[in-house]
């Protein structure tokens, strides 16, 4: 399990913004003006487009214009979130966790004020909610699911305040659906309720009526979808939102998942061809996502009988420079490409001997 560590700059600022004096205006209060609802979106709109420096800069802005309220703090942790996951790697992870608790923090002050306040139980639910995601990647699965619980129960305090909240919905929706769909094999006992179609349900709301939240709920649903096997739904989504940010990867990975199960191979080729040069061009690449692709590549070549070319993506993955952490959490794509490598060349030598 990975350990979070906290850097010195990452202690540095939650000190500082911790100790702001809270005065007897707040922010809560005025917070939010229709520009910034606005600003909200065009956050999360960066984020997917890959351009993350200017994510965080409309994060900060936030942070400026509303100094006591959460919303830009917790915008700024779901963008490093963001990209952590885009580049498979933990390289913000101390400001992640920086950011996260100070939301917790500045929702706790605020809501002493105003527990009415549908907004600051949101962005309690989604700083709760980044963290469980965050452990789930670490494999922490107990503090997934503390964190989890306590998203959903911030997401269900907003709703009742607001029930046209509907940003609040995604959160919601996800962990009815994921919790069921991990514990389904259990999901007949009477206190393990199967809440699969009620999460569905939210999530395809909060997709049609969400004010900034629609492609967050979108993104969830491509692999809600695929689990289900609705496979060409999952790919037209995925295709769509690819076509609307042409600029970031997050949906190419739906694109190529949702083309494997359905045995298309040649476009599914096409998809992992075009990752491939995309993480190529990112100086800042830890080489995790180059490995990920070689492999379904080679995968895709075993499939289709192109033996040639299925080892030609196991040598170029074996390569690959990788830190020790990264083919740590490689091991088992690397133990699946050993498995592929092996069966090409016994295809390979089979037809040298019957030829």
């Amino acid at each position: 399990m990975n350990k979070i560590s906290r850097s010195p700059q990452s202690i540095l600022l939650f000190i500082l913004l911790s100790v702001v004096p809270v005065f007897s205006v707040s922010y809560a209060e005025v917070f939010p003006q229709p520009h910034d609802v606005e600003t909200v979106q065009h956050t999360i709109e960066a984020g997917f487009s890959g351009n993350y420096a200017v994510a965080e800069s409309l994060a900060v802005s936030l942070q400026n214009r509303y100094p006591f309220h959460p919303i830009g703090y917790v915008m700024q942790a779901a963008m490093l979130q963001s990209q952590m996951m885009d580049g498979e790697h933990f390289d913000f992870e101390d400001d992640f966790y920086t950011l996260t608790k100070l939301t917790e923090k500045k929702c706790s002050q605020e809501l002493k004020r105003n527990s009415g306040d549908a907004w600051l139980h949101y962005c309690l639910g989604l700083a709760l909610g980044s963290r469980a995601v965050y452990y789930s990647r670490i494999g922490s699965w107990w503090s997934t699911l503390r964190y989890g619980i306590k998203a959903k129960k911030a997401f269900s305090d907003c709703i009742k305040i607001d029930s046209t909240f509907y940003d609040a919905y995604v959160g919601l929706g996800s962990y009815r659906y994921w919790r069921s769909a991990k514990t389904r094999l259990i999901n007949w006992l009477p206190f393990v309720p199967d809440e699969r179609d009620r999460g569905l349900r939210e999530l395809e709301m909060a997709a049609e009526k969400s004010l900034f939240s629609g492609d967050f709920a979108r993104n969830s649903l491509i692999w809600v979808w695929i689990d289900l096997r609705r496979y060409e739904e999952a790919e037209s989504l995925a295709v769509d939102m690819q076509n609307r940010y042409p600029d970031g990867r997050e949906f190419l990975w739906g694109i190529a998942a949702a083309r494997l199960k359905q045995n298309d191979f040649l476009g599914a080729e096409a998809v992992f061809t075009e990752l491939i040069a995309r993480v190529r061009e990112d100086s800042g690449t830890n080489n995790y996502n180059l490995v990920e692709c070689r492999c379904q590549l080679a995968r895709v070549y075993l499939e289709t009988e192109q033996y040639t070319k299925c080892l030609e993506q196991c040598r170029l993955a074996r390569e690959v420079d990788l830190e020790r952490s990264v083919r740590k959490r490689l091991k088992k794509r690397l133990s699946e490409l050993k498995s592929i490598e092996k069966q090409a060349k016994r295809v390979l030598e089979q037809k040298g001997q019957s030829s």
